[in-house]
């Protein structure tokens, strides 16, 4: 089992998500596992109108940190020219997590995707998985 410690050592993430077949969730709600069939580390919930994402402490999660939807300019940093072809994005309000909505295949930041999903965070990331909120 990963640490929070190693998610937050790995540059990028790619997110492995199947589609919400519920009507009421948006792309990017739900958990998010280090490894295929392990435990929930990342959560990303919607109050409203707001997004929030909170990361498993040990047994629990942390606080929920506000997200918003990022400008290009916002993504360039991460993205540079590639910005312009993320389709839908989440970034964390204090710029320490973001989800993107990418085409699968392509390359964005030098990061191949594999799923429609790319995944950053501060210093973290590796391959994760949708699984469910336990």
């Amino acid at each position: 089992m990963r640490s929070l410690g190693i998610l937050l050592v790995i540059l990028t993430a790619t997110v492995m998500f199947s589609a919400c077949t519920n009507g009421n969730k948006s792309k990017f709600e739900g958990c998010y596992a280090l490894e295929d069939g392990g435990q929930a580390e990342i959560k990303i919930t919607k109050d409203g109108e707001k997004y929030f994402v909170s990361l498993r402490e040990k047994s629990e999660w942390s606080k929920p940190e506000g997200l918003h939807s990022g400008s290009t300019e916002e993504l360039k940093p991460l993205f540079g020219d590639d910005a312009e072809r993320i389709k839908e994005n989440l970034v964390a309000d204090k710029a320490q997590f973001g989800i993107f909505l990418v085409n699968p295949g392509e390359v964005y930041a030098g990061e191949k995707a594999k799923t429609e999903y790319l995944a950053f965070l501060i210093l973290g990331g590796g391959s994760v998985y949708k699984v469910p909120c336990k």
